[in-house]
């Protein structure tokens, strides 16, 4: 068992770690506002704001109306901070949603607390190759910390659930997932 030293002397090494840590200027390494961007769901925290002059691709699963009247009485969500949405994604792979025109033409894909909710990610993975820059092409995930989420005892996915949702072409998560979302969920 950890002594009560040893978890003080962690907890200071992680908030030393991720004081100095900016994730929005670790995502936009490398970029520049001239590079063509797809953001995935940013909702109302975009990384590569449009309003900040970045050339940027909103896609989302409905439009910025529809994502203000959703979220409109949420505290949580600044519905002020949402952007206008460029393609509407709802079914089919992410390529799908772009018109053949548009492949290999964009310098980053980024999605920020998205890749959880992808129900087919060799689907997704696949999409990226066609959409990306096939010369310097970048996909920057920021994934959540399982740890600290509201869903901390949800049982992780396995590799065999992500061959099996991409055998069956998964556009929606199945009916045991959405169980293990309601189940498993923490909210404070």
């Amino acid at each position: 068992m950890q002594s009560l030293f040893g978890k003080l002397s962690m907890l200071k090494y992680i908030l030393n770690f991720f004081a100095g840590y900016n994730r929005k200027v670790q995502i936009l390494s490398g970029l520049s506002k001239s590079d063509s961007i797809i953001e995935i769901g940013p909702l109302h925290n975009a990384i590569a704001p449009k309003n900040e002059g970045w050339k940027t691709s909103i896609i989302d699963h409905d439009s910025r109306t529809g994502l203000i009247k959703k979220y409109e009485n949420d505290t949580a969500v600044d519905i002020n901070l949402i952007e206008e949405v460029d393609i509407i994604w709802q079914k089919g792979s992410l390529a799908e949603a772009f018109p053949d025109t548009q492949y290999h033409t964009f310098q980053a894909i980024i999605a920020s607390h998205v890749i959880e909710h992808i129900p087919d990610l060799i689907s997704f993975f696949q999409s990226t190759q066609y959409l990306l820059n096939p010369e310097n092409g970048v996909l920057a995930l920021a994934v959540p910390d399982k740890r600290f989420c509201f869903d901390a005892f949800r049982p992780v996915s396995t590799t065999g659930r992500v061959l099996e949702a991409h055998a069956h072409n998964v556009q929606r998560h199945t009916q045991s997932a959405l169980f293990d979302h309601l189940a498993y969920s923490v909210h404070a």
